[in-house]
């Protein structure tokens, strides 16, 4: 899991292939798990963010590539590809 939105390997936000699953606050570590196991469930997953305190709050899936999260506030990033098998929120 790192701080930020999940950004494309130059920095950029990447908003192709996103699907927002829900519009709950993920400020909770069970809301946290609850969206990373939500994220394992969909086909063709590359990563999970979580956002909250915000208008566009939620749990989103990603499906395209991503690299790593951005370092901001009220965001979490989770990209796969870096993930243990492990479905654990507090896992790198």
């Amino acid at each position: 899991m790192e701080k930020g939105f999940c950004v494309k390997e130059n920095g950029g936000d990447q908003n192709s292939g996103v699907k927002k699953l829900n519009s709950l606050d993920g400020n909770t570590p069970e809301r946290q798990q609850e969206c990373l196991e939500y994220c394992h469930s969909e086909s063709g997953a590359t990563g999970c963010e979580v956002i909250w305190n915000q208008g566009n709050r939620g749990c989103y899936v990603h499906t395209q590539e991503i690299a790593r999260g951005n370092g901001v506030n009220n965001h979490k990033c989770w990209v796969f590809s870096k993930c243990k098998e492990g479905r654990n929120i507090t896992e790198p």
